[in-house]
């Protein structure tokens, strides 16, 4: 019998929509800068720094916390999920990333206040963190951890593909081919997520983080620094 999506996958679905208004459209992550510098200059070179931040970033870091931000609001734990939530602010190596952060984050939690109104966001430095308030509605939406993890992934590959064809000449194909090669790739970072301990999570990216710091004093710039 083939599955009806629940309520759980529409919430998901919304969340990672592009016509969410937190302003992750508005971002590129270093990309821009990476492009201008002809760092990444056609689609194969975009498959593979999106593959690199993913599977050392993404994998690294952000998913799991969001994994046990996630958990430790289903748990009904919210110091558990303050601590992981602060990591997870504290951890942008550049005052752009740490914008974007705070930006969406704080965009998140005011539209929460209207679709969610019995929602508690996180407290203290993670309510500046995006996925920590994402996490935390996930939960209170019961949708399941690795689905939120699953949904974080592909708004981010979507905007940061979406980016990359205002960014190069990609066309749509190339485009289309890069999100379904990401996505082939998804649930193996998922387990690599999983299987993190806490005193493994981390990263250093000094390619991405000195795109990212460049792009602060770029000339020209389609994407907010």
């Amino acid at each position: 019998m083939t599955r009806i999506p629940g309520l759980s996958d529409l919430r998901l679905w919304q969340l990672i929509s592009p016509t969410l208004p937190v302003g992750g459209y508005s971002y590129s992550q270093g990309l821009e800068c990476a492009v201008q510098m002809d760092w990444v200059t056609d689609e194969e070179d975009l498959s593979d720094w999106l593959t690199g931040y993913a599977e050392h970033s993404l994998c690294g870091l952000e998913l799991p916390l969001l994994l046990r931000v996630h958990g430790a609001a289903v748990a009904a734990d919210p110091d558990a999920v303050a601590h992981w939530g602060a990591l997870l602010a504290s951890a942008r190596e550049t005052s752009e990333l740490r914008r974007e952060d705070h930006d969406m984050a704080m965009a998140l939690r005011r539209l929460l206040r209207t679709l969610a109104p019995d929602f508690s966001p996180p407290a203290g430095a993670a309510a500046n963190s995006y996925i920590a308030v994402f996490a935390a509605i996930c939960a209170h939406w019961t949708i399941p951890a690795r689905a939120a993890a699953a949904g974080y992934v592909w708004s981010w590959a979507e905007n940061m593909v979406a980016a990359a064809t205002r960014l190069m000449p990609l066309g749509q194909s190339a485009a289309q081919r890069v999100l379904f090669e990401l996505g082939g790739k998804c649930e193996a970072w998922i387990a690599q997520a999983e299987s993190l301990s806490d005193e493994n999570i981390g990263f250093s990216g000094p390619g991405f983080t000195i795109a990212s710091a460049c792009h602060e004093t770029q000339y020209s710039r389609l994407f907010r620094s």
